[in-house]
């Protein structure tokens, strides 16, 4: 019965010392973000026969180096900005100003993926009118808005996973002419820690897990002795 305890005690012991070896962060390392808007942006040379939608789209990021250590964890970074420039004279926003308006956001990330992969998702914009009319309550006031689909369950390692999703935008009777968008990185999922990662010099148990461990093999050498004692 004391032997059977003790090599569970010391089974539990080197689980608990594994466990903490590879309990690593995360690295992410993203390098490059960009937007694309579609054709129909731009500045018309007359308005009153617009085709093309007033948004000045602005980079702003810079690269990115973060660790996430749990389930949950999140990082907010910077990807651009987004400035409403379209005037209110001529009817506003035209029928002909209304096509053409998706965007694209490319993520360059250097790892945790393996190799350097660009992400791309799709932001649908959405056209109202401006200060008033009919069309502007139609659309509860929001003369231009960009909703953009979430990049979900990113694999990485061995059953890593982690999410990214961009805020979206909203322009409302041209109150606020400049917005931010940001781009967040979520940690679904942490990857299976190989063998050869938990003897890297950088997965050293923690002071606790070697104490423990020390009075594992502790025990197991008085058990030793304590059979040979008694002859058995």
């Amino acid at each position: 019965m004391t032997k059977s305890l003790t090599s569970k005690f010391i089974a539990g012991a080197l689980l608990t010392c594994a466990a903490s070896a590879m309990a690593a962060p995360v690295a992410f390392d993203v390098t490059a973000a960009s937007l694309t808007p579609g054709a129909g942006y731009g500045v018309d040379a007359h308005e009153n026969t617009g085709t093309l939608l007033d948004v000045l789209f602005t980079p702003g990021f810079s690269t990115q180096n973060f660790s996430l250590a749990s389930v949950g964890d999140q990082s907010t970074f910077l990807v651009g900005t987004l400035d409403f420039r379209e005037s209110n004279g001529n009817g506003g926003i035209l029928a002909a100003e209304t096509d053409a308006l998706d965007v694209t956001a490319s993520l360059t990330f250097a790892s945790p993926l393996g190799s350097t992969q660009t992400l791309t998702t799709t932001g649908v914009a959405t056209a109202g009118a401006i200060n008033g009319g009919a069309n502007d309550s139609a659309n509860g006031g929001v003369d231009y808005s960009l909703t953009w689909a979430a990049l979900t369950n990113i694999a990485f390692g061995t059953g890593g996973l982690f999410d990214i999703s961009l805020n979206p935008i909203t322009f409302s009777d041209t109150s606020d002419l400049n917005q931010n968008l940001s781009a967040t990185v979520t940690l679904r999922a942490l990857p299976a820690t190989t063998q050869l990662e938990i003897a890297q010099p950088a997965a050293v148990p923690e002071p606790g897990s070697l104490a423990l461990f020390a009075a594992a093999l502790t025990l197991a050498g008085l058990t030793s002795r304590r059979r040979r004692g008694t002859g058995v």
